[in-house]
């Protein structure tokens, strides 16, 4: 196909939702509100690849703080596959994050560490759903995560990130449509999760 003009820029906020469009077509299922907390957290980490001024591809390049960073949304159009397009973008979403650890989610770990050696397999995600017409019966030590002390949140997720990520974490607990909760372990939080719409 004709090249054209390929150029990359930072996307806007008015174009998340277009992120999500593209993700959903993928047959992905990203959360409500998912990519503007992301965005809101790190907005020079969504970059966009245009040909000729029209968006064929996207990357999201999140950095939490100095330490840490998050690839996503890494889509190209079908029509533009194969042509090197993908492969710009995503090098301008690593020089975003620079020296940082980056993690990143694949249904096709294998490939990622082939076709990019600087990237391996270190976990499993797991997906629950929760039935909503089913009782949920917490136990004691489970509480809203609104009745915990904002820097009682931040210290455990600092303790178990080991960076700080305050920027994120504010918006993530606090989206619209969401329970967070948080286990209370002799008067220590311990664990918390959100559950959000998708």
């Amino acid at each position: 196909m004709n090249k054209g003009n390929f150029t990359i820029r930072r996307m806007n906020r008015n174009e998340i939702e277009m992120a999500i469009d593209w993700a959903e077509t993928e047959g992905w299922n990203p959360g409500k509100h998912d990519a503007e907390r992301f965005y809101a957290a790190d907005p020079n980490g969504f970059l966009l690849g245009l040909l000729d001024n029209e968006p064929v591809a996207m990357v999201s390049a999140v950095a939490y703080g100095q330490a840490y960073g998050f690839m996503g949304f890494y889509i190209v159009k079908p029509q533009c596959r194969n042509t090197g397009y993908g492969l710009q973008l995503w090098e301008a979403g690593l020089e975003h994050l620079g020296n940082r650890n980056i993690g990143l989610d694949s249904v096709r770990p294998d490939l990622v560490s082939h076709k990019k050696p600087e990237f391996k397999p270190a976990y499993t995600n797991f997906r629950f759903k929760w039935i909503k017409d089913k009782q949920l019966n917490m136990a004691p030590e489970i509480i809203s995560l609104t009745d915990v002390p904002w820097d009682t949140i931040t210290a455990y997720d600092n303790e178990v990130f080991t960076f700080k990520r305050e920027n994120f974490l504010k918006c993530w607990i606090s989206r619209p449509n969401t329970v967070t909760l948080g286990i209370i372990n002799d008067d220590k939080l311990s664990a918390y999760g959100v559950i959000r719409e998708l």
